[in-house]
């Protein structure tokens, strides 16, 4: 059941990183500035995914492999999802203009 909770948990914030990125060039520009902010923000992503893989490690019961895995790629995916709530929100503001 962890297991399980964990893959939609991934997928989810993983998809929020993936739009993230994709839409980034549309308000960042290309460049520089886009680089930077892709930069920042992974390496963000996996500076908490490392502090929750640490933080995992004082769990009751030993994770898989793959939990460990899922827990690192829910962590990184999580830094994106104020990202993706501030594109989204700049996407409606700009439809409705």
């Amino acid at each position: 059941m962890q297991t399980l909770l964990l893959i939609v948990l991934a997928a989810l914030t993983l998809t929020a990183a993936a739009f993230v990125h994709k839409r980034l060039a549309t308000v960042a520009g290309r460049g520089a500035g886009l680089m930077l902010t892709r930069a920042i923000l992974v390496l963000a992503g996996t500076g908490f995914g490392w502090a929750a893989l640490r933080y995992a490690a004082i769990s009751p019961e030993p994770l898989s492999t793959l939990d460990r895995l899922l827990v690192f790629a829910s962590a990184f995916g999580m830094v994106h999802v104020p990202g993706m709530f501030i594109l989204l929100l700049k996407r409606w503001r700009r439809d409705d203009e």
